[in-house]
């Protein structure tokens, strides 16, 4: 009878695990009420981390599924280098610029850590910030933080932010983000992310659904 109980409790334990594991590997998230068109066809991918290295596979990963759901996607890398600085100072000629070459939608996608003012308990709604309805002003008070040597070190749970902009009006329409996880999972996480954030971004109704 005692070999029972220990066996029913060990199952008991093993799906409150797993449970806590489907729960912390989803994206919260939050959408416009505003009508937008979810026809995006073309989207730069800007990947705001302090790890060039690490930009580059975050931005990679993310375009690669953009494009496996039929939406034309860049690396930010490749359109603004390093050596550009912070290429979004001027965010109306940048603006300007995208949609003359086909550019209709922006995606962000940023690391913090959970001593960041930004970040939000899991016990609470997420709801982005106000600064965070325009892309200029959520990239400039976001570089202080990805511009500020070693924060990717020496901190220990991460959480992965994303953003979509509507390029034609400039405004926020979705926002998501990861739960906290260790900062040595930070590249499995990516890349689960990427897959996921295209699955989100179809059941409601961000991007077109085939």
């Amino acid at each position: 009878m005692r070999t029972v109980k220990i066996l029913v409790f060990q199952i008991m334990v093993f799906y409150i695990s797993i449970g806590q594991i489907q729960a912390q590997s989803k994206i919260r998230s939050w959408k416009t009420d505003e009508d937008f068109d979810p026809g995006f066809k073309k989207m730069l991918v800007i990947g705001m981390i302090e790890s060039i290295s690490f930009r580059m596979e975050t931005e990679e990963v993310i375009v690669i599924q953009a494009r496996k759901n039929d939406i034309q996607a860049k690396m930010g890398l490749s359109k603004f280098p390093p050596e550009t600085g912070n290429p979004y100072e001027d965010i109306a000629k940048v603006r300007n610029g995208l949609m003359e070459e086909g550019y209709d939608g922006l995606l962000s996608v940023a690391i913090f850590g959970i001593s960041a003012k930004r970040y939000i308990p899991p016990d609470k709604v997420y709801v982005p910030i106000g600064y965070y309805s325009r892309f200029g002003t959520y990239y400039n008070n976001s570089y202080t933080v990805i511009r500020t040597p070693g924060y990717m070190t020496t901190e220990d749970q991460f959480f992965i932010e994303c953003n979509i902009y509507n390029l034609k009006d400039g405004k926020l329409i979705w926002s998501g983000r990861t739960f906290a996880f260790p900062q040595n999972t930070l590249s499995s996480r990516i890349a689960k992310f990427s897959k996921q954030l295209f699955k989100e971004l179809k059941t409601q109704g961000i991007i077109a659904n085939d």
